[in-house]
């Protein structure tokens, strides 16, 4: 009894420190799921591209949080990043099959566990209607989704120089 009164509060202050180290140990789940989207060119293209020309960029998608996220999804609009300049559109190329849902093109990725990244790589190619005097930077946006997620999430701006100059047709 004497030893407990005299150590008392070393006791607490070490149970203290350690509930928590213990704790996450024993499987507690690591939080929410996090996820980022991380989408660049997969080839070093640096200048205009033609709207003929294909642009390969590759979109990593990264639970970066402690819990799997179900039901993830990949929603590609042209115009989300802003208006694309007058008469330019985008086209997708893909290794999975997509749906639309009005003006967005929707993947679905399924489950992505903890700390789980997925590489999704996608052509683009470009259309012009018309002509213009100079490139015209090209800004697009990819939005991922999930039921456990309380917010739809965004990828940087890729960005990419399209040569209207070059417009078939005009």
């Amino acid at each position: 009894m004497i030893y407990l009164r005299r150590h008392g509060f070393w006791l607490l202050l070490a149970a203290g420190v350690a509930l928590p180290w213990l704790l996450a140990g024993c499987g507690t789940s690591g939080g929410p799921g996090r996820l980022t989207l991380e989408w660049s060119a997969q080839d070093s293209a640096g200048a205009a591209v033609s709207p003929s020309e294909n642009v390969k960029s590759l979109l990593i998608v990264r639970n970066e949080g402690g819990a799997a996220l179900n039901s993830v999804t990949l929603r590609f609009s042209q115009n989300q990043a802003g208006q694309l300049p007058f008469g330019v559109s985008v086209g997708t190329v893909t290794h999975v099959s997509s749906r639309f849902e009005g003006d967005a093109q929707v993947w679905d990725l399924g489950s992505l566990g903890a700390g789980e990244a997925v590489a999704f790589p996608m052509t683009l190619w470009f259309e012009a209607a018309s002509r213009t005097v100079e490139p015209l930077t090209v800004r697009l946006v990819m939005v991922a989704s999930s039921p456990g997620l309380p917010d739809e999430v965004e990828s940087n701006h890729f960005e990419v120089m399209v040569d209207t100059r070059q417009a078939a047709g005009r």
